[in-house]
């Protein structure tokens, strides 16, 4: 069996990492716009939520960084037209 085949894509994986990460910091803030939309204050917890949140979406922000540039560093280069 081909080892490509069988070894997940790394992109695919941070690319995975992102999505989720940014869904987590969307559910985070919608949950404190509807604190704000009732007319209340969020939580300390809420907060802590969305801080943590924001951190988890930077990491996996700089994950797909680095897998995309490895990637594309990893791709043959076409010989440049002089």
């Amino acid at each position: 069996m081909d080892q490509a085949s069988v070894e997940p894509n790394h992109s695919d994986v941070a690319g995975d990492a992102l999505l989720s990460a940014v869904k987590e910091y969307c559910s985070c803030l919608r949950a404190i716009a509807d604190e704000a939309e009732c007319g209340r204050t969020a939580s300390p917890e809420q907060i802590e939520r969305a801080e943590a949140s924001r951190l988890h979406l930077e990491n996996a922000w700089t994950l797909f960084e680095l897998h995309s540039c490895r990637d594309a560093s990893a791709a043959p280069l076409r010989p440049r037209l002089q």
